[in-house]
């Protein structure tokens, strides 16, 4: 990929990609919400199902700051990929 938005948007997980999009981003932009608004919560969103999956899979709390930091820093990267075009 030639950027974080192309991975995440085009390359990583097709499935879960077009599973996000359709019942987070777009609704929430359809609504009024600003594209980067958007994509901020679904990474957001996605962050919280991760931790949820560690929790259950790993029983293990110590991986939550981790798990969802990855996602936050992830979401606030392509939103200023936006503008830094």
């Amino acid at each position: 990929s030639c950027s974080l938005r192309e991975f995440w948007g085009r390359r990583y997980n097709r499935i879960v990609n077009i599973v996000l999009k359709e019942s987070i981003f777009q609704p929430l932009h359809r609504h009024g919400s600003s594209s980067v608004l958007a994509a901020m919560f679904t990474f957001i969103v996605s962050g919280i199902f991760h931790v949820h999956m560690a929790l259950v899979v790993f029983n293990d709390i110590s991986l939550v700051p981790g798990t969802f930091l990855f996602f936050i820093l992830h979401g606030l990267a392509c939103c200023v990929e936006v503008y830094l075009k």
